[in-house]
């Protein structure tokens, strides 16, 4: 398992908004929604979403400016840094996304996380929550999606 900068590969449409590190409070746990193979290509997968939350309405004609995760964790427990940590990341309803790190698991409907993925979001969390005192987001800030 390890870490994969690909902030330079995926698609995006310049950066609407961003905040200070110190405004990051919470972090938000998704599943991505789509069926996750047993062998795939995260990069193409990650460059796919991306584009998908570009074209996607949002409401009253506002398109995204990218894929809308900080971090993906793929099948074999890889996370992959989609977004910097600054850009205000449209992912949740009824919390402010201003103060919302985004983290999403490969995982389609009915799929579990792999173990290898628990074991990759454990070493994430742990790297943001004790290594980035730049931001006071802790292990007690994680949430689901919609928690």
């Amino acid at each position: 398992m390890e870490m994969i900068d690909i902030r330079d590969q995926l698609p995006r449409n310049g950066t609407y908004m961003k905040r200070p590190l110190s405004a990051v409070t919470q972090i938000a746990v998704h599943w991505d929604a789509e069926w996750r193979p047993h062998e795939y290509d995260s990069i193409a997968r990650y460059k796919r979403q991306a584009q998908y939350h570009i074209n996607k309405d949002w409401g009253g004609g506002a398109h995204g400016d990218g894929l809308m995760y900080a971090y993906k964790i793929d099948n074999v427990g890889d996370t992959f840094w989609c977004r910097n940590l600054d850009e205000v990341l449209w992912n949740v309803g009824g919390r402010p996304n201003y103060y919302t790190l985004p983290v999403c698991f490969d995982c389609g409907s009915r799929q579990l996380a792999t173990r290898e993925q628990a074991e990759g979001f454990e070493k994430l969390i742990e790297e943001l929550c004790y290594h980035h005192p730049e931001f006071p987001a802790t292990q007690g800030d994680v949430h689901g999606h919609r928690e």
